[in-house]
């Protein structure tokens, strides 16, 4: 059997120092939301005999996009259109159609006029 070279020998490495730049970062906070008011207290008068009102109103930053009062007419026709093909133009519901675009136009644009 041949004899083992000392330098074949395995001795155990010592471990790997963990360098406090090769530590997991902690992740990085979500972006705070769009900046919104906070509820504005408008005091009326204080004439002699009157009861002071208070009015709470909250102001917000619309995002949605500005279309023309055309514009807005034709996306209602075109999303009631598109109403009446999925239940297969049956007659009836046309008014439904109508109604519930309008509130879906509304909901994602803003009318200039």
């Amino acid at each position: 059997m041949p004899a083992k070279s000392s330098a074949s020998a395995a001795s155990p490495k010592p471990a790997a120092k963990v360098t406090p730049a090769a530590k997991a970062k902690p992740a990085k906070a979500a972006a705070p939301a769009p900046a919104v008011e906070a509820p504005k207290t408008v005091k009326m008068s204080k004439a002699p005999g009157s009861h002071v009102a208070q009015v709470t109103r909250r102001t917000a930053i619309d995002s949605r996009p500005v279309v023309s009062s055309a514009e807005r007419d034709r996306l209602i026709a075109e999303a009631a259109y598109y109403r009446a093909e999925s239940r297969g133009f049956a007659p009836g519901d046309e008014q439904a159609d109508w109604f519930a675009s309008v509130q879906e136009v509304d909901a994602k644009y803003r009318c200039d006029g």
